[in-house]
């Protein structure tokens, strides 16, 4: 193949690709909507889940009670990590810039 036809498929896969991203109002608005449909499923599960999420102690050996504790702050830590990306008070309204 040779190069001018090479870079003609390049400018014509770059074309098809800036076609595919369009950025407007409306999809801006259907990301945001996509966006507070997660936040509020992320946050419905972690509210209903949030308490229920431990473990417990595995055996009667003396390493089960430290190992659950190190599980249960991981998890915790886990759980604060993912709370953030429930604040949906950054997208809740919309702007009209």
């Amino acid at each position: 193949m040779n190069a001018s036809l090479t870079s003609s498929r390049a400018q014509f896969q770059s074309a098809v690709d800036s076609l595919r991203m369009q950025v407007d109002r409306d999809t801006v608005l259907q990301a945001r909507a996509a966006l507070l449909a997660e936040a509020h499923r992320l946050r419905r599960k972690l509210d209903v889940h949030d308490k229920d999420v431990r473990v417990g102690l595995c055996g009667g050996d003396p390493i089960s009670p430290v190992a659950a504790q190190a599980f249960n702050e991981r998890i915790g830590a886990l759980l604060e990590h993912c709370r953030p990306y429930t604040a949906i008070h950054t997208l809740r309204e919309p702007t009209t810039r």
